[in-house]
């Protein structure tokens, strides 16, 4: 079966929204991995009065990993969607693209939780407050994809 228009027009919104946030993590993992020990130093003072203040090397580590990943999986599905629409490719390609969108939002939404758990353990409320936006537009993302199934 092939794909047809209307299901390319539905997945539009979703990959704005994968480009939206393959921008945003992409750009914070890059930035973390060049401004590293800037980025430790900073987050030793955010979290000097923590649980995590022994292990902020290791956690930032890891959400580096994560926001690395995650943005590369939005980047990699919306490059595999490129080519699946222009070649109006079987249902396996739809496929792929399907579950590359899901794993790419579920690891944004992984990552924005353990984000806004750091926020909210170190008390900054306004911080983890911004986080919400984030993971509003990443439900958002799921609902469309949801929808285009």
């Amino acid at each position: 079966m092939m794909l047809e228009k209307i299901q390319i027009l539905d997945f539009i919104p979703i990959l704005f929204i994968a480009l939206f946030l393959a921008i945003v993590f992409v750009q914070s993992g890059l930035d973390k991995v060049l401004y590293f020990n800037s980025n430790l130093q900073f987050l030793k003072t955010h979290f000097k009065n923590t649980i995590f203040k022994k292990r902020i090397k290791f956690l930032l580590l890891t959400i580096t990993l994560l926001e690395c990943i995650a943005g590369s999986v939005l980047l990699l599905f919306m490059f595999q969607s490129f080519l699946c629409f222009t070649s109006l490719s079987s249902e396996l390609c739809y496929a792929s693209i399907y579950m590359l969108a899901w794993l790419g939002f579920i690891l944004s939404a992984i990552t924005i939780c353990c984000l806004f758990l750091g926020q909210r353990i170190a008390k900054d409320y306004p911080g983890a407050a911004s986080l919400t936006f984030y993971f509003v537009i990443i439900l958002i993302g799921m609902l469309f994809l949801f929808i285009a199934k």
